[in-house]
């Protein structure tokens, strides 16, 4: 089902409503999803370009959270600015920020500039034998982390589902745990989601990859087995994409710092390297902002995006939709369903497979998508 807004047509997914007042400003309105305590939509500005907008239910609050995320967003997008022209230029290329944030008669809604909907866990199996496009794909996925470090912040939650892909350009998205650099672990730490993109995208083997599982960052033990891998890595790096003396040493400077925890995560070396300056498309303003004319023209090409199509979100969920096990929380795609009393298998965004469930345990869900 399609969930195209036409005139005097109010769009729903169950309980989501897109209020009429905002039809004029946000045209052709789609709905995408729903959580607790809002809904998502897809529209266009009157300028064309595609943007999210997420619209409180009633009497959920949240208004004063959002109004505090939007300013905390504007405000990244204004050091970018103040940096100078390239930081601003990698800022319009790779972060998407926060538009507006107000209220329509009891509803608080939220508005946001709207990025790909592919997150790179889906795009690394789609492009497995395209290795000219993961080069391209891991290239621009440095220079938008960069795109942060340059200008003093971290992401610390780049999972497969925050860097997304529109066609093939890569932009960062929910930036709820932003801050300055720092020493995290895990994933949280964003030179490790580098190393974990680069063996995704690569197809490394197993034994190259930044384990999901670690108890202790600090032991001998662990670091030993982080070490060993990180050669793995840069061994993968060398045979598959063909990677030179300086991309491999810049990256061995971001793979020691990291299983160090260091605050410099050093991703500034790595996207200064020819291998990823080779492999970065031409940067284009997808996401242009003035900064209520505080930032001036970047002088980037503005890029044509469309707003993506409307996603399927309703009905009963089958073969190769993108949906949550209610279970555990995890987001994956539905790789079987017999139409039986426990018709489902899901396929994980990490790669592992659920064992069979029932209709009941699986939903839509827009952090899915």
């Amino acid at each position: 089902m399609d969930f195209q807004v036409k005139e005097n047509q109010t769009t729903q997914i169950a309980s989501c409503v897109f209020p009429a007042s905002l039809k004029g400003k946000y045209r052709d309105a789609f709905a995408v999803g729903q959580g607790a305590t809002a809904c998502v939509f897809i529209g266009t500005t009157s300028s064309g370009n595609p943007v999210a907008i997420k619209v409180a239910k009633p009497n959920t609050g949240g208004h004063g959270e959002w109004e505090k995320e939007c300013r905390e967003m504007q405000s990244m997008r204004l050091t970018a600015c103040q940096h100078g022209q390239k930081a601003q230029q990698l800022a319009e290329a790779f972060l998407p920020t926060c538009l507006e944030v107000g209220r329509t008669g009891s509803l608080s809604f939220y508005v946001m500039q709207a990025a790909g909907t592919t997150g790179i866990s889906d795009k690394a199996r789609q492009i497995r034998h395209n290795v000219p496009l993961q080069k391209q794909i891991f290239a621009q996925t440095v220079a938008a982390v960069y795109s942060l470090h340059g200008i003093g912040y971290t992401h610390n939650d780049l999972h497969g589902h925050n860097i997304v892909v529109d066609g093939n350009s890569v932009a960062l998205i929910d930036f709820g745990e932003i801050k300055g650099h720092h020493r995290g672990l895990g994933y949280k730490h964003d030179a490790n989601s580098v190393w974990r993109w680069a063996a995704e995208l690569a197809a490394c083997p197993e034994n190259a990859a930044f384990p999901r599982l670690m108890k202790s960052f600090f032991s001998k033990t662990n670091r030993d087995e982080l070490t060993e891998r990180s050669g793995h890595l840069l061994t993968c790096l060398r045979d598959k994409w063909s990677g030179d003396d300086e991309f491999i040493s810049a990256f061995k400077v971001v793979l020691e710092a990291a299983i160090k925890i260091e605050s410099d995560q050093h991703i500034e070396k790595l996207f200064k390297t020819d291998f990823i300056q080779k492999n970065l498309p031409q940067l284009q303003s997808a996401f242009p902002w003035d900064g209520d004319g505080k930032c001036s023209s970047s002088g980037l090409e503005v890029k044509q995006h469309k707003a993506p199509k409307p996603i399927k979100m309703s009905g009963r969920p089958t073969k190769g939709d993108r949906v949550k096990d209610k279970m555990n929380g995890r987001c994956g795609k539905v790789t079987q369903d017999d139409h039986s009393a426990i018709p489902y298998k899901l396929q994980y965004d990490d790669g592992t497979a659920s064992r069979f469930l029932r209709e009941v345990q699986v939903s839509w869900a827009s952090e899915c998508l």
